[in-house]
């Protein structure tokens, strides 16, 4: 046997023993990936189904609420566990997907359940919302919901415990499978490095009695027999040597420079790598940022406090700019700075829809340095800055403009994109909520608050009152023969009458106090902390302001507007809501009986 053939042998020896041991360590980790896969679905479906249960109790939670008191604040969780609901139940079949029959069979009976659920809840908002309601006449869909409910937690325990059992099993195999790879790095080791060991031994003995023959043919170089010796021992045996050593060689320099191009491709992609770390990072710390933003932007009371929370977060979300949020008039001809952050900008305060580029074309627009774009006339000045204006829009409704202005560009399209879209959608549901609630408080006709408004008011200021021992006049007014302007000049002609008396009131009133409309022709005023002297010289001027009134309907004017008043103290004149009104009113009736267009003060004699 040769050299390079025992040289091959050896190396053969070394391979086999590798490939045997990585076989077998591959296995293992393969075995294991499949049991963390299990692991990660059997977490995942307990984690889905426990979100599910809670989703359904915001349902039930909210649902309740609303049934019960019809307060519209209880949809939101309502709305939110609904959708959360759905979106569990997704996720609870796809990683149970794999799971066993019984795992499956509950799955869908809580599918099912759930269905259900949602469905009598949605027909009890709906039946809560129409005029027919009657609590008593829901008892037995309500009752059906309580057993679903129950139904269903009892699913997700048989879910989750089962779940939890097959978790314990999965734990245990994954505890066995690392002990049995210990074991095999301890014992494997060992044996390859053994295998090398011998391999090697093998190949430099073989090498050194190669060379012990090929010393001893140079010796016997004297006689004739030992040169043929030389010749037939030296000429094969070194020529397979320098053959190997040479195509060793070969391999060397060729794995050398393969290493080189691998060791610069992994330079290549641990750089890559980092810098698509740095990028999640920035974009998991902008969605967080946006979703903290969003969770406190429906809770604001109004537009102050929307610009507030924005002027807190914008600054974080467009690092490196100035910025702005502008909000549109209710008219829709003018937009004025709500919040502003990062220092002064070249942008006007107020400007119209007009002098922006973003807002007539209905598109983002950036001009300024480095864009061949022309300038917004709201922009003064800037020159060496970048202008970005964003218009707002939700629901086919422009409600402002988002500016931002820098002098360097940054990759931030996608998150001035959300921070945009998440602005709009806001401030359209705000507006929405206050005019929503002006609705339920205002009177359509005259814009000043209604007869509910005016009874929740009063009784809480007479409750102020009684803590605090202050004074509290409540004023009854009529319009004078107001069925006059009706029969002479028509309904639109009485309509206008009111808007002016209303119009008298509201420009008329200080500050803290409330005027409504109490009914037909007759408005009440409630003013905190308002003696008779006060009351009764603020109802004069009223009453003179309203007699000043100058009112023409179709170019003819309808006449003189008079209207007569009714005072009342509390608490000499009333300790109750109804009888401070009460007293109010008799007093009105007898300023209508000595002639209209006067003030009567109730006296607390005159009470009965």
């Amino acid at each position: 046997m040769t050299l390079s053939t025992r040289l091959w042998l050896s190396a053969t020896v070394v391979l086999i023993t590798l490939i045997v041991y990585c076989a077998v360590l591959v296995q293992a980790l393969h075995v294991t990936r499949v049991a963390e896969s299990l692991r990660s679905n059997t977490r995942e479906t307990i984690g889905s189904a426990n979100r599910v249960i809670s989703e359904l109790k915001d349902v039930e939670t909210g649902g309740r609420g609303f049934l019960l008191t019809g307060d519209q604040r209880f949809m939101e969780p309502y709305v939110s566990g609904r959708i959360r609901a759905l979106a569990g139940m997704r996720d609870l079949h796809r990683y149970s997907s794999g799971a066993d029959l019984s795992i499956r069979s509950q799955v869908a009976t809580l599918d099912t359940l759930v269905a259900r659920k949602l469905d009598d809840a949605a027909i009890l908002i709906a039946d809560r919302r129409s005029l027919h309601w009657n609590l008593r006449h829901e008892i037995p869909l309500i009752d059906r919901g309580k057993v679903d409910m129950d139904a269903a937690r009892a699913a997700v325990a048989s879910i989750v415990t089962q779940e939890s059992q097959e978790l314990a099993t999965i734990d245990q195999g994954l505890a066995r499978l690392r002990t049995d790879m210990i074991v095999i790095a301890l014992i494997g080791t060992p044996l390859v490095a053994l295998a090398v060991i011998v391999s090697t031994a093998l190949a430099l003995g073989a090498f050194r009695a190669q060379r012990a023959r090929l010393q001893r043919a140079l010796e016997e170089m004297g006689s004739e027999g030992g040169a043929i010796d030389l010749m037939n021992l030296s000429v094969n045996d070194f020529a397979d040597v320098a053959t190997a050593f040479n195509d060793m060689a070969i391999r060397l320099s060729s794995e050398a420079t393969r290493r080189d191009v691998a060791e610069a491709k992994l330079t290549e992609t641990n750089t890559e790598l980092r810098g698509k770390a740095r990028s999640l990072e920035i974009y998991s710390r902008t969605v967080n940022l946006v979703r903290r933003m969003a969770d406190r932007l429906p809770a604001c009371a109004d537009e102050d406090e929307f610009s507030s929370v924005i002027q807190s977060f914008a600054p974080q979300l467009t690092p490196g700019r100035r910025g702005a949020l502008y909000l549109m008039a209710n008219s829709h001809n003018l937009l004025h700075m709500g919040a502003s952050w990062s220092g002064p900008f070249t942008s006007r305060e107020e400007f119209t829809p007009a002098e922006c580029w973003a807002l007539r074309r209905g598109q983002e627009h950036i001009s300024g340095l480095g864009h061949i774009e022309v300038s917004c006339a709201h922009i003064v000045g800037g020159a060496g800055s970048t202008h970005w204006c964003v218009p707002l829009v939700a629901q086919s409704e422009t409600v402002g403009l988002l500016y931002l202005e820098g002098t360097e560009e940054s990759d931030e399209t996608d998150t001035v994109h959300v921070l945009s879209e998440t602005i709009a959608l806001a401030l359209v549901n705000l507006r929405l909520r206050e005019k929503l609630r002006s609705q339920s408080v205002r009177d359509p006709l005259t814009a000043i608050y209604n007869r509910r408004y005016i009874d929740e008011t009063l009784d809480l200021e007479l409750a102020r009152a009684l803590r605090s021992k202050n004074a509290i006049a409540v004023i009854m007014l009529d319009i004078d023969h107001f069925k006059k302007f009706n029969d002479t000049f028509g309904h639109e002609a009485g309509d206008l009458v009111l808007r002016g008396v209303a119009d008298v009131l509201a420009t008329s009133m200080r500050r803290g106090d409330v005027a409504g409309r109490f009914g037909g022709e007759e408005f009440l005023l409630i003013m905190p902390g308002a003696d008779l002297d006060l009351a009764t010289s603020r109802a004069n001027m009223m009453r003179e302001a309203i007699s000043a009134l100058e009112l023409s309907q179709g170019g003819q004017k309808v006449g003189r507007v008079t209207a007569s008043f009714g005072v009342a103290i509390f608490p000499e004149d009333g300790e109750t809501a109804h009888l401070l009104v009460q007293t109010a009113d008799k007093a009105l009736y007898a300023a209508k009986s000595a002639g209209r267009n006067r003030v009567v003060a109730a006296r607390t004699e005159a009470r009965t």
